[in-house]
């Protein structure tokens, strides 16, 4: 959505709602953490090379991962790719997370890495144990600050093993985090999703839900819903909605009147209808937005759809 288009200006005057997305300063970035994966999920996790396991520990509050099998060089378990932005080869970077294992260790037994590519393209590799600090009850917290090499957009972080027979490799880690800093801080979530303020003056910002990225085509800044999957589906908000945003209450009323206007540009290919406004939550709901040729709109009650 943009406030101009071919030297037309949408009226801004008494709205309770007003999103900008060619406004760079009107969109909220992302954690300072560029992995954004969700930690509790155990499908944004790999092992390679082995048999073993990987589930979500709530005793302990990390990812757990167990090696039982290695290829004649080892193994190693990583994140898949969830990440923010792309390596800066001109600035320092630290890597730093918490783990614990019951497995016996020594300086050379794990390393960590970060690769921009499976297997290839390494950007550092350092002992586990050498860049820890006990944290107390057998957990630690590795950090590492280095400047990388090459760049890459992605960035998984593995910690690799050499081929231990029979023994068993059994490692939590939890608090993953990848910024761009010369020390260790903090950690925040990397999956908080960034907000599109409310330029109204309302604070009705819209909450990113569907990870969309916010690209600049040499002319203006816009939403890129390609390629986006997520769902979203929790309490009474937006539920089976796929990718968009949500606010923190609803800027028009379900009952009433109300006037809606935007410039968007829309290719014209896939979905025939799509939600590009709405508050669908009952009979007597609302959803308007692009379709194939024209526009879309549902309206409750008597008005129908078209």
């Amino acid at each position: 959505m943009a406030l101009t288009h071919s030297a037309k200006t949408i009226t801004l005057d008494n709205l309770s709602l007003l999103l900008d997305a060619s406004n760079y300063n009107s969109i909220q970035t992302k954690s300072k953490n560029l992995l954004s994966l969700n930690e509790k999920d155990p499908t944004n996790y790999y092992l390679a090379a082995n048999a073993g396991d990987i589930y979500y520990d709530s005793v302990k509050s990390a990812i757990y991962c167990e090696m039982r099998a290695y290829s004649n060089w080892g193994a190693y378990f990583q994140n898949k790719t969830e990440f923010n932005g792309t390596i800066d080869t001109s600035k320092q970077h630290t890597v730093s997370f918490e783990w614990y294992s019951e497995s016996e260790f020594s300086s050379s037994l794990f390393t960590v890495e970060i690769v921009t590519y499976v297997g290839t393209n390494g950007l550092f590799g350092a002992s586990l144990l050498n860049n820890s600090i006990s944290l107390g009850e057998g957990w630690y917290k590795f950090s590492y600050t280095f400047t990388p090499p090459n760049t890459g957009v992605n960035a998984f972080l593995r910690i690799i093993t050499g081929d231990r027979g029979t023994l068993k490799t059994k490692f939590w880690w939890r608090k993953l985090q990848l910024e761009k800093n010369s020390v260790a801080t903090t950690w925040t979530d990397g999956s908080v999703p960034s907000k599109w303020l409310d330029l109204s003056g309302n604070n009705n910002h819209a909450t990113n839900y569907g990870y969309q990225k916010y690209s600049y085509d040499g002319n203006v800044y816009y939403w890129d819903f390609a390629g986006v999957t997520s769902q979203y589906s929790s309490g009474n908000l937006a539920i089976g909605a796929y990718q968009g945003f949500t606010f923190a209450s609803d800027p028009v009323p379900i009952y009433g009147n109300f006037t809606f206007s935007v410039w968007i540009k829309y290719p014209g290919v896939g979905y025939g209808q799509l939600g590009l406004f709405a508050n669908a939550g009952d009979g007597a709901g609302y959803r308007f937005g692009p379709a194939r040729g024209g526009a879309y709109y549902l309206l409750g009650g008597v008005n129908g759809e078209g």
